[in-house]
């Protein structure tokens, strides 16, 4: 006792000593130097974080006798081995500014790569991704306009880039024959402008924001854009025609198409695109029989949008700057043991990539370390695999731990997971995704964006009940049985208007018919902020709901038969 004393002692001695205030950006780090070399705020970075895990690891010394007592799941699941000393102790280095806000494809994203991989070699779990690794990769093409080696001219006018048009990141030039076609979308057995028309070389001209009433569904499944009719057709490119020059939606998508915008894949043939603001219009349309003020005004009538051919001197180049590279979603495997059920796979995965950096003046904080979104569901998973990995029984039903990139970006790691697989996704049970579980309403400030958190002790479930009652049955009864959790299922509804049915990783395994179900804490008011820091994090609750999702997990992959083979999934809720 007098030890494990005299080492809290020191934990709080040391703590005192190293901790630097929430707000603190480590960038400003090391006054007496000016500035710090980019070398040296690195060695400051890594010294604060190997502090921080010193520290943790010293809390783990004085609260591993109270771990004996964790209550056992009844199903033998290994819920022991999670503990918030341990999800601390991942939590510092994930959700330190050393790994620069684990930007898709950016170098602290492939640092959180390597350390989830190290332990994932130490635990002895078993490589899960392509050709005997731990990485599944995500090829990705990064494209951003260049406003200097970009000009447009109309009938002799020259148009001034970012106040006139603005341009989208496919590089090619525009000239000859135009075809206005109203809002240019494309419906089938509905609106289409383009009927007989060749648009072979032609530019199409179209109005933005004009789009055809009560239009849904997904763009070039249930509608053609401008740009995808143009690309199908054998168009030269785009000219969208756009009033909002000026307002935040235009100087947004300017941003964009400058910064960079990260697509999947390699680069792909397309069109060039320009929206042209009531200026360029003007200039564009003299002539044509076309009346620009109407058709940039806020209401546009039906008679207005008649598919009209016209001539126009345009000049048009934009330059693109497009970079490849690759990222990697993390796949940890640990074998079934049962001489059939093994060939079936469980899932559980969580995004490890945030938001990345900003620039921000001298002495602020441009770093978004993401602790809750995904910190809290990636140092889960590793909890979790450990305690598989080192429990002397292993279920029947092989486990794949799928560590996510680029979700920020729009779901690319499990989208391309599901396109290429490194498991049968046809003899997957059931896939489960954790997002946000980090944060509860009594540790948490109380403000409005916070209201919409969880409380401890609850967590929503997302997914079940309207796709697959047997995963949602067996779910219930795990949760009744030992932590009895309140799983509330408020969202479960893929009609829900928040849509967090379609918003993480789970929504492309559910798209190809699997049992999927999203565990997620609620938004809040750090929610892409910067002040989502590790300070705010309620372990105790990050704890208690990781034990609960591993009792879940270990009864899927053990049940004598899966949710999917119970047959009882609801095909009408997959988005």
């Amino acid at each position: 006792m007098l030890i494990i004393c005299t080492s809290c002692r020191f934990m709080q001695l040391y703590a005192q000593k190293t901790r630097r205030p929430p707000t603190q950006n480590l960038m400003s780090v090391g006054n007496d130097f000016d500035p710090p070399s980019r070398n040296m705020q690195r060695m400051l970075r890594f010294a604060v974080v190997q502090r921080r895990l010193l520290v943790a690891t010293l809390a783990g010394a004085c609260l591993a006798p109270s771990l004996v007592f964790a209550q056992a799941a009844p199903n033998g699941a290994p819920v022991e081995v999670v503990d918030r000393v341990k999800l601390r102790a991942h939590m510092e280095f994930i959700a330190s500014d050393l790994l620069e806000g684990r930007d898709t494809g950016s170098r602290g994203l492939q640092l959180a790569a390597k350390y989830i991989v190290s332990h994932l070699k130490q635990w002895g779990v078993q490589p899960g991704g392509v050709d005997g690794t731990y990485f599944h990769p995500l090829p990705m093409t990064s494209s951003r306009v260049v406003p200097d080696g970009t000009k447009v001219s109309v009938n002799g006018k020259a148009l001034v880039y970012g106040e006139d048009y603005i341009a989208d990141t496919q590089p090619g030039q525009l000239s000859g024959d135009l075809v206005f076609v109203g809002h240019g979308y494309r419906v089938p057995n509905g609106d289409n402008p383009y009927a007989g028309l060749d648009l072979k070389g032609k530019t199409i001209v179209a109005v933005a924001g004009a789009a055809p009433a009560g239009l849904r569904g997904r763009p070039g499944t249930d509608y053609e854009t401008p740009a995808l009719v143009a690309r199908a057709e054998g168009a030269a490119g785009v000219i969208m025609l756009d009033r909002r020059a000026g307002s935040p939606n235009w100087t947004q998508r300017r941003s964009r198409s400058e910064a960079g915008q990260m697509r999947p894949g390699r680069p792909q043939p397309g069109v060039p695109a320009l929206s042209l603001g009531p200026a360029g219009a003007t200039a564009l349309l003299s002539g044509s029989g076309l009346d620009a003020d109407a058709l940039m005004g806020a209401t546009v009538t039906p008679e207005l949008l008649k598919t009209k051919a016209f001539r126009a001197e345009v000049s048009a180049a934009i330059q693109v700057d497009t970079q490849e590279s690759v990222s990697h979603n993390v796949c940890g495997l640990i074998p079934g043991t049962d001489p059939t059920l093994k060939a079936e796979t469980v899932i559980l995965g969580a995004h490890y990539d945030h938001v990345g950096m900003r620039e921000v003046p001298a002495g602020q904080d441009g770093i978004f370390n993401g602790a809750d979104d995904d910190g809290s569901g990636t140092v889960a998973l590793l909890n979790m695999a450990e305690a598989i990995a080192k429990n002397p029984v292993k279920p029947k039903r092989s486990i794949l731990f799928i560590w996510f990139t680029g979700e920020e970006r729009g779901l690319l790691g499990s989208r391309e997971f599901v396109a290429n697989p490194t498991v049968d996704l046809s003899k997957t049970a059931a896939m489960f995704t954790i997002d946000m579980i980090g944060r509860t309403k009594e540790t948490s400030p109380d403000v409005p964006a916070n209201q919409s958190l969880v409380n401890k002790g609850q967590i929503f479930l997302i997914g079940p009940k309207v796709f697959s009652p047997a995963l949602s049955s067996l779910m219930n009864r795990v949760n009744d049985s030992y932590q009895k959790l309140n799983l509330d299922q408020r969202y479960d509804d893929p009609n829900d208007p928040n849509r967090f049915w379609a918003r993480s990783d789970h929504y492309p395994f559910a798209e190809v018919g699997i049992p999927a179900a999203f565990f997620f804490g609620g938004t809040h008011a750090d929610y892409h902020q910067v002040s989502d820091e590790i300070e705010l994090i309620d372990f105790e609750q990050l704890e208690i709901v990781s034990r609960a999702i591993l009792a879940i997990l270990w009864e899927t992959a053990n049940t004598p038969v899966s949710p999917r083979a119970a047959g009882t999934t609801n095909p009408n809720a997959r988005g």
